[in-house]
């Protein structure tokens, strides 16, 4: 018997925006990254505070807790990729970033407010507070591993990169919202705040929250990497009609592709007034 599709809908495994698509009696499928969700009754069940729990049937997705053997101790594959843009691992710790071994993946953890991480460079269960969301970045692909992997409500939880000498600086000081975490470290090493999507879009709800906690007197960019780009434009307009001015970025790549001269120029030709 056929069942009726329902809508298209952000992937609860990859960072698509809308390649999932789901179905009457609660299947689904993602036309990106090719995960399958079982039929498990009405969609509509666990929509409690904004969070489809019929998304979380693999042991993968319940599992909201680090892995036990996160820590500072990368390897030199991860070293290798995130050296490959500039970044080494005394930021990678001053950020918090954290490797895993059994599950070879790279975390990037947010806290928060009121809760530190323990530093630990041995890692194990108690090593680390436990964050309220994490992506994680895999480097053991397979078909059926995406590249990244969040665990958390992305869409309740607005997650900032800032300045480790700077903070969040005043209303002057600019948000750059970027695609991924490593290109956020980048940007806010100029002085500036920066968000990743930790996907590809951020939807109107999670922008009218990122407005009251910076504020809309700041300057605010948009740099996605070019194929993105019609993303980017959203995102800016709607900012835009929350009162924020706003300005997109058009590059090939990431910013973790460039330096932080070219960063700053790219942000000054786009016309972002700031002090970087």
């Amino acid at each position: 018997e056929a069942v009726s599709f329902l809508r298209h809908t952000s992937c609860p495994v990859c960072p698509s925006s809308d390649g999932f698509a789901e179905y009457e009696g609660g299947s689904g499928w993602c036309f990106v990254c090719h995960f399958y969700r079982p039929p498990s009754g009405s969609p509509y069940v666990g929509m409690s505070r904004g969070v489809d729990t019929n998304t979380l049937d693999s042991d993968e997705l319940r599992m909201r807790d680090l892995p036990y053997d996160a820590g500072f101790e990368y390897s030199s594959e991860a070293v290798n990729w995130c050296q490959s843009f500039g970044v080494g691992i005394p930021e990678l710790i001053d950020h918090n970033v954290l490797w895993s071994v059994s599950k070879k993946q790279l975390i990037f953890p947010f806290y928060a407010e009121d809760l530190k991480p323990l530093a630990s460079a041995q890692g194990g269960t108690d090593g680390f507070a436990k964050p309220i969301l994490w992506q994680a970045r895999n480097f053991q692909r397979t078909k059926a591993t995406p590249k990244y992997i969040t665990h958390g409500e992305k869409e309740q939880v607005i997650p900032i990169f800032r300045s480790l000498r700077d903070g969040l600086g005043g209303q002057s000081t600019p948000v750059v919202v970027v695609e991924d975490c490593i290109s956020a470290i980048k940007v806010c090493r100029l002085g500036g705040v920066a968000v990743p999507c930790l996907g590809s879009t951020i939807g109107r709800d999670k922008l009218a929250r990122l407005r009251a906690v910076l504020g809309a007197s700041r300057p605010y960019a948009i740099w996605l990497d070019s194929n993105m780009y019609d993303k980017a434009q959203q995102i800016s307009q709607r900012l835009a009609l929350l009162g924020c001015a706003s300005r997109v970025v058009w590059s090939a790549d990431d910013p973790k592709c460039y330096t932080e001269d070219q960063i700053a120029s790219m942000l000054r030709d786009c016309g972002v007034e700031s002090n970087l």
